[in-house]
This record gives C-alpha cells, sequence and structure tokens, in this order.
C-alpha cells in the first residue's frame, strides 16, 4: 500500500485534496496521496498525508508518510512523520523516523511501529538499493 513519494514530496498525478470548504466525518481511503486542508473527524489511510497549516483531523491515520502543519489530535501508523513549526500533535505515534520542527507542539505517547510498518518500510528501503 505504502509506496515511496517523489522528491517534491507528492505525484501530482495521484493526489486527493480535501479542500479548507471541506469538513468530513467518517473513513477516508487513497491508494494515492492526500492533502487536508479542511476538517477530518474518522479515519484516513492513504500513501502520503500532508494536513496543512489550518487544517485539523480528530481521528486516527495510517499512512506510509505523514506531514502535520495544522491540528491533529489521535494516533497516527506512519513509516516516517514530520511535524513542522505550525503543527500541533496530540495522541499516540507509531513510526519508525520522526522529525519535530522546532516551535511544534507535541503532547504524544510514542509506541513500537507495529510489524506491518516495520515490513512496509524494509520493503521500501530493498527496492531503492
Amino acid at each position: 500500500m505504502f509506496k515511496n513519494s517523489e522528491s517534491n514530496g507528492m505525484d501530482s498525478e495521484n493526489v486527493s485534496v480535501i479542500d479548507d470548504k471541506m469538513r468530513i466525518t467518517g473513513t477516508v481511503v487513497s491508494d494515492g496521496d492526500v492533502i487536508l486542508a479542511g476538517q477530518l473527524d474518522g479515519q484516513i489511510i492513504c500513501n502520503k498525508l500532508t494536513v496543512e497549516d489550518g487544517a485539523i483531523l480528530n481521528g486516527t491515520i495510517e499512512t506510509g508518510e505523514v506531514v502535520i502543519s495544522g491540528t491533529v489530535t489521535g494516533d497516527v501508523v506512519s513509516i516516517n512523520a514530520q511535524i513542522e513549526a505550525s503543527g500541533r500533535f496530540e495522541g499516540d505515534l507509531k513510526c519508525i523516523g520522526i522529525e519535530v520542527e522546532a516551535g511544534a507542539y507535541v503532547a504524544a505517547k510514542f509506541k513500537k511501529a507495529p510489524a506491518k510498518i516495520v515490513k512496509a518500510a524494509a520493503k521500501l528501503e530493498t527496492e531503492t538499493d
């Protein structure tokens, strides 16, 4: 499910956008990348998720990579997580790699990444070698 992202961060042909005028309650599933600029209350499963500054996500994230510039409250399961200076995260974080920029707000419990994430990361590593 998780693919190696392009160097610019998003594959422009396979990106879904939840814009700033949209609020979704429920589950969002995408084989591609998702940009959240609005609000999501529920679950999102995708290749890469970008939570834009001003966006709000209350729920769970399952992704290969997540970049948080907005507000996320809930659980994240990801190969890599990046919380930017404008980002706010509260919840459980299960990932292999994490980057937190100065100024970000993080109130998290860090837990061991699940086996499926470790396997996905190993597969990506062998594909890039």
